[in-house]
């Protein structure tokens, strides 16, 4: 099987451990499980429908979680968009079990990017400036994927000059506020990502970052960033 690389400043997703590629600089991914909590598998076309049951993945029963299978299985457009959601909602629910697991201490030591130093934005943040910022950040990420969804342009924006900003301005947020953003979108989403019929997902389009497609986008940017700031938060408390 084919490795999957993705470039790291598009918030590759990875798999544990992390592995970079030093000829490419680039997260190398594969060949991976589909439902290996902050792992994905890139496939050349469809990925073969083979949703989890709640429990097996360890997520909250909801609703949609209850439906009956056959329910789901007559709207065949959005089986790829489910498996995207539910990798989703794997991989928040590791990060909000990693910020739970959090001291006092660790909470306010400062993040190391791992495997190495992309960008260096995590070298000067707090573990919970580091998990704040992806609680804000994931809601951001998929109105710009639904922006994509509608043929809107994605306007390019200063990642540093924000995260500096929402570095100084909740430098004393706290664990308890950080948990209940991550809890309180996590829902909501995850719905919005399987409302993606499945005709749109390779659809690309252009952003700040290149040619990208929906799916790529769900991936690299809605999947990975929480990915990738799992590991610096892992690193740092190591």
């Amino acid at each position: 099987m084919a490795v999957a690389t993705f470039a790291a400043r598009d918030w590759s997703a990875v798999s544990t451990p992390n592995r970079l590629s030093p000829q490419t600089n680039a997260y190398s991914v594969g060949p991976l499980s589909p439902w290996t909590p902050g792992t994905l598998r890139k496939t050349p076309g469809p990925v073969p429908f083979a949703r989890p049951s709640a429990r097996a993945a360890g997520l909250p029963r909801t609703a949609a979680h209850d439906a009956p299978t056959m329910a789901r299985m007559e709207t065949p457009q959005r089986l790829r968009a489910e498996q995207y959601a539910v990798a989703f909602e794997v991989a928040q629910l590791a990060f909000i079990r990693l910020v739970e697991s959090l001291s006092d201490e660790q909470w306010r030591r400062t993040g190391r990017n791992y495997p190495q130093r992309l960008n260096e934005e995590d070298e000067q943040r707090t573990v919970g400036v580091i998990a704040h910022h992806v609680a804000i950040n994931t809601p951001w990420i998929m109105e710009r994927i639904e922006r994509m969804l509608e043929g809107r342009p994605l306007p390019p924006v200063d990642i540093r000059e924000i995260n500096a900003r929402q570095a100084a301005e909740h430098a004393a947020v706290s664990k308890e506020e950080v948990l209940r953003l991550l809890r309180e979108q996590q829902p909501a989403i995850a719905a919005r990502v399987r409302a993606i019929p499945d005709d749109q997902l390779d659809q690309s389009r252009d952003t700040p970052a290149g040619p990208m497609s929906v799916a790529q986008r769900l991936e690299r940017v809605l999947i990975g960033h929480i990915a990738v700031h799992q590991g610096s938060i892992e690193a740092a408390i190591a």
